[in-house]
């Protein structure tokens, strides 16, 4: 079983490419998991691993 990743979702591809641009490495690419959610891994300076979620899905107002 692979190391659980730390995620957060990310609601726009501009904040992948910032997160780039300040540094953090591509870990593992965006893959399309279906639905139109798509998941990657960037990695920090220090090695830490990050993982994103990009869920078109997702509704944040019905979250409490």
């Amino acid at each position: 079983m692979k190391n659980p990743v730390p995620g957060s979702g990310l609601s726009e591809i501009g904040a992948w490419h910032r997160f780039v641009a300040l540094g953090a490495r591509v870990h593992s690419a965006f893959l399309d998991v279906g639905e139109g959610i798509r998941t990657a891994e960037l990695a920090d300076p220090f090695g830490n691993v990050l993982g994103l979620i990009q869920n078109p899905l997702f509704d944040p107002s019905a979250v409490r």
